[in-house]
Parts: C-alpha cells; structure tokens; sequence
C-alpha cells in the first residue's frame, strides 16, 4: 500500500506530527509512506527511517498560484497513493487531495472542506497535538499501538559532530505571540 502523510503547517507542529509515521507502519505494515510538507520543514523528514520520499510544497514561495496548485494535484495523481492521513486542515490541502484522486483521503471533520475526505475523523480537542494527529488512525490505533510513537528527528551522521551521548533539544521560538514566553521561561527549562 503507498501512503501520503499531509503536514504543511508550521516546523513545530512537523515535529510533532513525526510519531504519527511510525503508527502509519504499525497500522499498515509493509507500506511506503512519502510525506508532503513545505520546503522549511523538508529536513525534519529527510533522512527518517520510515519515510521512502518527501515531497515539498512550497505554497508560499514557488507553488504559490492556482497553476502550481493544479501542477501539484497532478503530481500526486501521478503518484497512485492508496490512502493520505491528512494532518494539515486547511481548505487548499483538502481540495488539494481531491483533485489528486487519492481514493482514501482521511481528515479531520473540522477541517476546512472537510467534505472532500473519505473518512473524517473528530479531533480531540482536549489532547496533547500527537494524540490529536494519531487520532486519525482511528478508534483503535490505541490498541494497536500500545504506546505511543516517539518523536523522531533523524540526524544525518556528519551533523553529529561529538554528540554521542543523549540530548535534548529545545526550539524556543514561535510566530505567534499567544505561545511566547517571557522572563525565565524557556531558560528555566533548560536549566
């Protein structure tokens, strides 16, 4: 089976979306599984283990337009994926995936043009982002996981440098104001 994972959000919300691959291969095992995500988010995906090709969509720069709109459903057609897991919820990657004729596109059902999904699925609203995104798995994906994925960035090896031993990595920056934080926040954190 070839399956599409949609995340063209923001680079925080791509890390977050990354346990959702591994769950897409528990689900459906012996499936490839490309990603379509924006040319900032490419390097969050190259290099996993688990994704066979990443493909980009750079809305805002190059693929901006209604012809690269139509130039990019055409790709994907082209493409033959079986199903797409649609974490992105805009109206554009809905309509996006219908014109690619994916015959099994699943989405949130408060996406924007929800409609244009095959199978829509409640987002909890009351869950951290990972649990919400595994939620389009289905009802069952708890059992058939039996923990949840990790978070996974792969590091290509010649940036690793000296780094051998355990990390954390902390991203302390954000567009948007509502999830700034001031003072000792983040320094805390590190602390």
């Amino acid at each position: 089976m070839k399956i599409l994972l949609v995340q063209l959000s923001w680079l925080g919300d791509c890390v977050l979306s990354t346990p959702m691959i591994r769950a897409i291969k528990i689900k459906h095992p012996g499936s490839t599984v490309s990603i379509l995500t924006t040319l900032a988010a490419r390097e969050i995906f190259e290099g996993h283990p688990e994704i066979s090709e990443v493909l980009c969509y750079d809305k805002r720069g190059k693929d901006r337009g209604i012809l690269s709109f139509f130039r990019m459903a055409r790709r994907l057609m082209e493409q033959r994926f079986d199903l797409v897991y649609s974490i992105h919820r805009s109206a554009r990657t809905a309509a996006l995936l219908l014109l690619a004729r994916i015959p099994a596109r699943v989405g949130f059902l408060s996406s924007s043009l929800s409609c244009c999904f095959t199978e829509r699925v409640l987002r909890p609203t009351d869950r951290h982002e990972v649990l919400r995104n595994l939620a389009l798995l289905g009802a069952d994906w708890q059992g058939e996981l039996r923990t949840i994925p990790p978070l996974e960035l792969a590091i290509p090896e010649n940036d690793l440098g000296d780094l051998r031993v355990p990390y954390v990595v902390l991203f302390p920056s954000t567009a948007w104001f509502t999830k700034q934080w001031y003072g000792e926040g983040f320094a805390g954190v590190a602390r």
